[in-house]
C-alpha cells in the first residue's frame, strides 16, 4: 500500500481563467501547491493532472511530475481518476488530492488525515474541515461548509450557511480543499450515480454521499485559503507576506 498525491490543474477556470498560472510572488500558484505538497513528506509520488500543455511545460520547468488528461472533465475528481488508471496504482493505494487552488493547506493535517485513513482499512473516503465562526464566510457561498454526524462522517456539504444559527452565535465546519480516496473507490468514480444535489451545488463529495459511500471528515489543525476569486488571491498574498 503507497501514498500518492495528486494536484489536478484545470486551466480554463469560470472565476479565474488560467488560475494555476497565475503569478503568486514571482512563482505560478499551481508551484505553490506543488512545493507545499513536497513538504509534507508522506507521499511516493506527487503528481500534476492537468488538461492543459501550458501547465505541463509550466511544470516540468520547475521540476515537477505532470500527466496530461481529457478537457472534458467535470471535477478534479474525474481528472485524478484518469491520472491514477495511467499510472497503474493497486486497490489498497491511497490517493490524496490536494486542490490546485488550496497552496497553503496544512501538512501536519494532511498527515493526519493519512493516519486516520491508514489506522481504519474500512474507510473508503474522507476530508478536512476547519471550526470557524466568521460571519462573512458562513454567508458566502463559494466557502463551502459541511455538517457530520457524532462520529465524524459526513451528512452533508453545501454552499449555503448550515447548521443555520436560529439562535446563539454562528458556527460551523469549513469544508478544506483535500480529499483522500482508496483506488479500489476511485476507479468506481464514474459508475456512481450523481445526485440531483451535486447538481445544484456544484459539489462532487455529494455524489458518493447520494450512494451510501461514508465520507470521514477529519479536523484540521490550521486553516486554509482556497482561491477563487481575486480578492482571495489578495488574502494569499498578505498571507504570505506575514508568513514567509
Amino acid at each position: 500500500m503507497e501514498v500518492y498525491c495528486f494536484i489536478p490543474a484545470r486551466f480554463r477556470s469560470t472565476r479565474l481563467p488560467g488560475k494555476p498560472l497565475i503569478p503568486v510572488r514571482g512563482k505560478p500558484l499551481i508551484q505553490w501547491v506543488y512545493e507545499n505538497a513536497l513538504k509534507i513528506s508522506v507521499f511516493k509520488e506527487i503528481w500534476i493532472a492537468t488538461d492543459d500543455e501550458r501547465i505541463i511545460k509550466t511544470v516540468k520547468k520547475f521540476g515537477g511530475k505532470a500527466l496530461i488528461t481529457s478537457p472534458s472533465h467535470t471535477s478534479g475528481t474525474e481528472r485524478i481518476k484518469e491520472a491514477c488508471g495511467i499510472l497503474g496504482l493497486k486497490n489498497e493505494d491511497i490517493i490524496v488530492n490536494l486542490q490546485g487552488d488550496e497552496p497553503v493547506v496544512d501538512g501536519e493535517s494532511v498527515k493526519k488525515l493519512v493516519k486516520v485513513f491508514m489506522e481504519d482499512p474500512g474507510l473508503k473516503m474522507g476530508t478536512l474541515a476547519y471550526p470557524s465562526s466568521s460571519q462573512s464566510e458562513f454567508y458566502d457561498p463559494n466557502v463551502v461548509k459541511v455538517i457530520t454526524d457524532k462520529n465524524g462522517f459526513a451528512l452533508y456539504f453545501s454552499r449555503s450557511p448550515i447548521p443555520y444559527p436560529r439562535e446563539g452565535k454562528i458556527e460551523f465546519l469549513k469544508h478544506l480543499g483535500v480529499y483522500i480516496f482508496r483506488w479500489e473507490l476511485l476507479k468506481k468514480w464514474d459508475l456512481l450515480k450523481q445526485s440531483p444535489w451535486e447538481e445544484k451545488e456544484k459539489l462532487e463529495q455529494l455524489r458518493p454521499l447520494y450512494n451510501s459511500i461514508p465520507i470521514r471528515v477529519v479536523i484540521a489543525f490550521k486553516d486554509s485559503i482556497g482561491v477563487d476569486t481575486k480578492e482571495d488571491l489578495e488574502k494569499l498574498e498578505k498571507y504570505l507576506n506575514e508568513n514567509a
